[in-house]
C-alpha cells in the first residue's frame, strides 16, 4: 500500500523528472511513511511512497523482474498473491522479494496486459516496459484505489493524488462548471472520468491504458454485469457464503496488525464473523461518542463481538474536535468532501493508527451489492412500471425527496454559469442506468458506479491513507460481486426488506437483533453541521463561487435564512420535514468546496535547480 507517481515524457520536454517525482512523493508522505523509491531512465520517471504491509523488510518499490527490463510501482494489495506466486514459481519465475505486487511483473511477462484479469485485489499501478518502450497502467475493477492522469507540457502525468499532479505539472486548476454543480447537487463526483478540475482526469475503474510513442490506448477490462429477472448463474446460498468467507480470509492476509471495524450493522458484523472463523484473535474496534448520542452503536457492536468471541476496544469520537478534523481532511481527501460521515471516519482511522493498526477491515460495499438502501430500492422497483420512453429519461436520483429539495435549493442559488451546466450534469448517470435491466438493478448499477466508487471508496482510500492506514473492503472482492450480481433478481432482492439476501445468508452467523436491525448511517451528531456552517458563513458568502458569480449572493442569503430558521426546532425529524437540513447540507457542501479549492490553488510549487 502506498502512493504512486509517474511522468512519461517522450520528447524530453521536462528536464527534471526525477526532482518532480520526488516532490510528488513528498506531497503524500502520509500514504507511505515507511519508505520512498524513485526510478528515472529515458522518457520515464516513477516514484512511490510505501506503507509496509506485506514483506515489511524486503518489499520496497520500485519492483523489478529478473532482468530489470520491467519496473513497477503499485498502490494496493493483491490478495491472491500467495496462489499466484506459487504457480509462477512452478513455471520458472524468480522472485526478488516477498511483495504481493511483484506477482504483477511476472504475470505481465506471460500475459501482457491481460495480467490484470488474474489479480484479485485493490490496486492502481504503473509498469514501465523498457523493451517495448511503453507504459502499462491499470486500476482495479471497482475503483477502490484511485489513479489520476493529465496530459500537460507534452508529457503524461499519473498519480494517486490530484493535487500532486496539479502542483508538479504547474496546472492552473481551472474549475469545470458541471463538476462543481454535480458536487453541490450530489455531494460527490458522479462523473467517472472527469474531476472538478478541467486539466485532470481519472483512469476508470476496471480500465487499463498502454502508452507508447504513438499515443495512449485505453481499454475497459471489467464492468459489472447484472443478472436481471432471469439471472445468468445458478448458485446456492451456501456457495455465496463460501465466496464471502473466502473474500474475508484473503483480506486478512497481512504481516502487520489487522483491526476489524465493527458497528451495530449487518455488513461490518458479517466481516467480523468471518474474521472470527479464521481462528486468529483479531480485535474489533467499536466507535462511539462522548455523551449520549443516537448515532452511537457501541452497545450492539459489543454484543456482536462477545457473541463472536472477539476482543474489542472502544474508539471514542468527540464532535468538538470535528472543526479541526474538517480542516485536515479537506487536504487529505484531495477532491471536495460533501459527506458529513467523513469527520467521524477521519477520527476513527487516526485513532486506530495511534493504537498500532496499519490495516482495518470495513463493511463498505455491502449496501451496494445487497440492496441496503430502502429508499433507493423503492425508487428502483417503481421504475419497472415506466414505459420505455419514460425510462429513457429516468435516472432514479431525481426521484428521492431529499435530492429533489437539494436540486431546488441549488437552482435557487446558481448563477448563469452553473445553470448552463444543469443540462449535462446528469449525463453520466444514463451510462450506468443502461448497464442493467429496468428496475432495481438499474438503480443498483448507478449507486455502484457513482456513490460507491466516488464516495465510499474515495473516502476509505483518502481518509485511511491520510492517517497511514490501509482500509480493506472484502464486500468489494470482484469474485463476490460477480457471484451476487449474476443471480436472478428474485434471489437477491425483495422490495419489502432491504438486504433481503444477506439477512438470509447470515442466519446462524449473527445475533438475530443484528439481522433485524434497520439501516443506520455513520454520521456525526446532528448539530455538528449546524454549528460548523453558522461559524463559517462569511467564508461561504464571500467565497470564490460568489465572487465568480457561479453562486448568486441573494439566493444564497435566502438559503442561509432557512438554515437559521426556527432554532427552537431541535427535532431533526421535524426539521427534515420542513426541509431546513437540506439548506444546511448545501451550505456545508459550499464550505467544503471553497476550502478544497483554496487548498488546491495554494499548493506550493516545486523548486527546480
Amino acid at each position: 500500500m502506498c502512493g504512486i507517481n509517474a511522468i512519461l515524457d517522450w520528447d524530453r520536454h521536462i528536464a527534471n523528472k526525477k526532482v518532480l517525482v520526488h516532490w510528488m512523493n513528498e506531497q503524500m508522505v502520509y500514504r507511505g511513511p515507511d519508505d520512498e523509491g524513485v526510478y528515472d531512465d529515458g522518457p520515464v520517471a516513477l516514484g512511490t511512497r510505501r506503507l509496509s504491509i506485506i514483506d515489511v523488510s524486503g518489499g520496497g518499490q520500485p519492483l523489478y523482474n529478473e532482468d530489470r527490463s520491467l519496473v513497477l510501482v503499485c498502490n494496493g494489495e493483491i490478495y491472491n498473491y500467495v496462489e499466484l506466486r506459487r504457480d509462477l514459481k512452478a513455471r520458472g519465475h524468480q522472485f526478488m522479494s516477498g511483495s504481493d505486487c511483484e506477482t504483477i511483473l511476472h504475470l505481465y511477462e506471460e500475459r501482457g496486459e491481460n495480467c490484470v484479469r488474474d489479480l484479485r485485489g485493490m490496486f492502481a499501478f504503473v509498469l514501465w516496459d523498457s523493451r517495448r518502450q511503453c507504459v502499462f497502467a491499470a486500476r482495479d475493477r471497482v475503483g477502490i484505489k484511485p489513479l489520476y492522469m493529465s496530459e500537460r507540457n507534452g508529457a503524461l502525468w499519473l498519480s494517486s493524488e490530484l493535487k500532486a499532479i496539479v502542483g508538479a505539472a504547474g496546472i492552473s486548476a481551472t474549475l469545470r462548471p458541471v463538476g462543481a454543480y454535480q458536487f453541490l447537487l450530489y455531494s460527490y463526483a458522479i462523473d467517472p472520468r472527469h474531476t472538478a478540475i478541467e486539466e485532470v482526469k481519472r483512469v476508470l475503474p476496471g480500465e487499463y491504458l498502454v502508452v507508447d510513442a504513438s499515443g495512449i490506448a485505453f481499454k475497459r477490462y471489467w464492468v459489472p454485469q447484472f443478472g436481471g429477472d432471469q439471472g445468468i448463474a445458478d448458485r446456492s446460498d451456501a456457495e455465496i457464503i463460501e465466496t464471502l468467507e473466502a473474500a474475508v480470509q484473503l483480506h486478512l492476509r497481512s504481516d502487520v496488525p489487522v483491526g476489524i471495524l465493527l458497528s451495530g450493522g449487518i455488513d461490518s458484523s458479517a466481516v467480523a464473523a468471518f474474521a472470527a472463523h479464521s481462528g486468529n484473535n483479531y480485535t474489533a474496534l467499536c466507535a462511539g461518542y462522548i455523551g449520549n448520542h443516537a448515532v452511537d452503536e457501541r452497545q450492539q457492536a459489543h454484543a456482536t463481538a462477545s457473541f463472536l468471541g472477539l476482543p474489542y476496544v472502544d474508539v471514542i469520537l468527540d464532535s468538538t474536535s470535528y472543526e479541526t478534523d474538517f480542516n485536515e481532511l479537506v487536504r487529505y481527501c484531495d477532491e471536495p468532501v460533501g459527506d458529513p460521515a467523513a469527520m467521524p471516519q477521519w477520527s476513527l482511522y487516526r485513532q486506530a493508527r495511534q493504537r498500532g493498526y496499519k490495516v482495518l477491515l470495513s463493511g463498505i460495499g455491502g449496501d451496494e451489492i445487497f440492496f441496503g438502501y430502502p429508499s433507493w430500492n423503492t425508487i428502483g422497483e417503481r421504475s419497472k412500471t415506466l414505459s420505455r420512453a419514460e425510462f429513457k429519461r429516468w435516472i432514479g436520483f431525481d426521484q428521492e425527496p431529499g435530492q429533489i429539495r437539494t436540486r431546488q435549493l441549488l437552482d435557487q442559488i446558481s448563477g448563469q454559469e452553473l445553470r448552463c451546466a444543469v443540462g449535462t450534469a446528469d449525463e453520466p448517470l444514463y451510462l450506468f442506468r443502461d448497464r442493467a435491466a429496468q428496475g432495481p438493478d438499474a438503480m443498483a448499477s448507478m449507486l455502484f458506479g457513482t456513490y460507491l466508487t466516488n464516495n465510499g471508496c474515495q473516502l476509505a482510500d483518502k481518509l485511511g491513507m491520510g492517517c497511514s492506514v490501509e482500509v480493506r473492503v472484502p464486500f468489494l472482492d470482484h469474485v463476490l460481486v460477480e457471484s451476487v450480481f449474476d443471480l436472478p433478481l428474485s434471489q437477491r432482492f425483495d422490495p419489502r426488506c432491504s438486504k433481503f439476501m444477506l439477512r438470509r445468508l447470515l442466519r446462524g452467523y449473527l445475533l438475530q437483533s443484528v439481522l433485524e436491525s434497520p439501516k443506520r448511517g455513520f454520521s456525526p451528531p446532528g448539530d455538528y453541521l449546524d454549528h460548523l456552517v453558522t461559524r463559517h458563513i462569511a467564508e461561504i458568502l464571500e467565497g470564490g463561487l460568489v465572487r465568480s458569480k457561479w453562486i448568486g449572493l441573494t439566493g444564497l442569503r435566502d438559503v442561509y435564512s432557512q438554515h437559521t430558521a426556527m432554532p427552537w426546532l431541535h427535532s431533526h425529524r421535524v426539521r427534515d420535514i420542513l426541509g431546513v437540513p437540506r439548506a444546511t447540507l448545501l451550505l456545508f457542501r459550499l464550505l467544503a468546496f471553497e476550502r478544497w479549492y483554496s487548498m488546491l490553488v495554494g499548493i506550493r510549487k516545486p523548486v527546480l535547480d
